[in-house]
């Protein structure tokens, strides 16, 4: 259950008009919205403010792709990418929520919800963060 106000600290729109994301913060818990289509042509803007986030001490992140329309091989890259990332190096967490469509049928294809978390609502993936994250 989300307990402080939603503050956004970073919208942007990638190169590739039909991409967007928002992230914001509740608590320590960042959540990602991602809209329209992750392909190959947006993928690096996106990759690139992922990595400099997690640099910067990231820890626990949903992505909520609920407005996630499709999805290719490098936006597939890039949630296994992100995930090795914030899992090993970061000592953190990846949840998906609301994965619907053709972006559930390639992560079912290709098993990654074997690998991945995923709520069937954002409110779900909050509540599977039950203690607060060490930094």
């Amino acid at each position: 259950m989300r307990t402080a106000a939603p503050s956004t600290e970073h919208a942007r729109r990638s190169a590739d008009a039909g991409f967007d994301y928002t992230i914001e913060s509740i608590g320590d818990v960042t959540n990602v919205r991602l809209k329209g289509s992750l392909d190959v042509r947006g993928v690096s803007t996106f990759t690139r403010d992922f990595d400099a986030r997690r640099s910067a001490g990231m820890r626990r992140v949903i992505f909520d792709c609920g407005d996630l329309e499709w999805v290719d091989a490098a936006g597939i890259g890039v949630f296994i990418t992100l995930f090795r990332r914030y899992r090993f190096s970061n000592k953190g967490t990846v949840q998906i929520a609301r994965l619907f469509g053709q972006p559930r049928d390639i992560f079912r294809l290709l098993r990654l919800d074997r690998v991945f978390d995923i709520a069937p609502e954002l409110d779900a993936a909050h509540g599977s963060f039950t203690a607060p994250a060490t930094i």
